[in-house]
């Protein structure tokens, strides 16, 4: 989506039903920040390590858009829960060591525009995240946002985490917000699925990763 469409969306979404209280909600990885390079050599030396070699298919079809209790199994088989938990651990701190050292990249026009919706259409702006939180706090410190979002939702603080609707509905319980009046900003199949499963009527596909037709496809 081109900045100055957002822009127009954000301004439409308390125009159409003003008994709603509207809002807009941003997903973090692929849609604040182009992360998916710093996962994928994080996942790339957490795969090294113990004597696998990912690829970029591995990572498209086991790890992208999907939470670490489905990738953990996906990659390595048959896991306990305090395995998975004790493997994502371990990949989650390699990302922030990355992170930490090298930055992240913004998507272009993405903090600028976090930062008008939030003084300049005086919505309140949310950000759901499937990264755990230790992560979504080196981001967004990184991005400059540390200090923007009215709430930060975090996958595995819910019940469920996305593509379920969970994330998407606490963030609007948090921020007061009728989901059928906010926008949301997505990247991935899950997260679209998540968003339109909460009950959000528009979401905004970014095309950090995934291509128009695949977005669509997703809800």
């Amino acid at each position: 989506a081109e900045p100055e469409e957002s822009a127009k969306a954000a301004e439409a979404v308390d125009e159409d039903e003003p008994d709603g209280r509207a809002g807009v909600l941003f997903d973090m990885d692929g849609t604040l920040c182009l992360s998916d390079l710093t996962h994928f050599v994080a996942f790339q030396q957490f795969c090294a390590a113990r004597g696998m070699t990912l690829t970029q298919d591995d990572y498209d079809t086991k790890v992208h858009g999907k939470h670490n209790s489905e990738i953990m199994p996906l990659l390595f088989g048959e896991l306990t829960a305090e395995e998975s938990q004790r493997l994502a651990d371990e990949k989650e701190a390699t990302y922030r060591a990355l992170v930490s050292s090298e930055g992240v990249v913004a998507v272009p026009g993405a903090v600028e525009f976090v930062n008008f919706c939030r003084t300049e259409l005086g919505l309140p702006v949310g950000c759901v995240t499937n990264a755990p939180r230790a992560n979504a706090e080196v981001v967004l410190q990184a991005l400059g946002l540390s200090e923007a979002f009215g709430v930060v939702i975090i996958g595995d603080e819910c019940a469920r985490p996305k593509p379920a609707p969970e994330p998407y509905t606490a963030a609007a319980e948090a921020l007061g917000i009728d989901l059928a009046h906010t926008i949301v900003f997505e990247d991935s199949r899950s997260g679209v699925r998540s968003a339109l499963d909460a009950g959000v009527r528009l979401v905004v596909g970014i095309e950090s990763s995934l291509t128009t037709e695949q977005l669509t496809e997703a809800g």
